[in-house]
C-alpha cells in the first residue's frame, strides 16, 4: 500500500458558525482554503473543517487568533491507496 503525504491539512473548528466565519474571512483575504464536513475518521459529529497547504499557516494561524477561533486540532492528511488517514500534528497554529 502506498502512502503519500501531501502538502494538506486540516483545521477541525469546534463550532460551525466560527467555521463558517472564518472561511469566509480567508477567502476574502484570498488564502485558498476547501471548506468540508470534518472526516469521521477524525471526530464524530457534524463539525466542519478547513483544509489548507502549509504555505498558508501563518495566515491561517493569524486569523484564527484574531477572531478567537476554537479549534479541536490540526491533522496532516495522508493519501493511501483509496482514503485519507489523519495524523494530528502539533503544528502551531495559534503561536
Amino acid at each position: 500500500m502506498m502512502k503519500v503525504y501531501e502538502d494538506k491539512y486540516i483545521v477541525v473548528i469546534s463550532s460551525n458558525s466560527q467555521a463558517t466565519y472564518l472561511y469566509n474571512e480567508l477567502m476574502k483575504n484570498d488564502i485558498y482554503v476547501e471548506f468540508i464536513s470534518t472526516p469521521a475518521k477524525i471526530v464524530s459529529g457534524c463539525s466542519k473543517s478547513i483544509i489548507f497547504k502549509s504555505k498558508d499557516r501563518k495566515k491561517i494561524a493569524l486569523e484564527i487568533k484574531n477572531n478567537k477561533v476554537k479549534i479541536y486540532g490540526v491533522y496532516r492528511m495522508i493519501k493511501d491507496d483509496k482514503d485519507y488517514d489523519y495524523i494530528k500534528t502539533d503544528f502551531r497554529i495559534c503561536g
